[in-house]
């Protein structure tokens, strides 16, 4: 289940933006949304991971 995590927190960090990328519109006005969504979807991301850590250590703390 942690490797889990760390693989979903990769590909959220990886995969997503390229893909965002890829379905990129030419309009200078919406650069903005993209660095947005370049700067967010990392940390969202990093955040998701360091809950999922959490409560991996939480659950294994409670069971031993």
């Amino acid at each position: 289940m942690f490797i889990l995590g760390q693989i979903f927190a990769i590909l959220l960090i990886v995969v997503l933006p390229f893909f965002i990328m890829k379905k990129r519109v030419k309009e200078n006005s919406k650069r903005i949304i993209w660095l947005i969504l370049f700067i967010i979807i990392p940390i969202l991301s990093f955040i998701f991971y360091l809950f999922y850590q959490y409560i991996y250590l939480e659950d294994t703390v409670k069971t031993s």
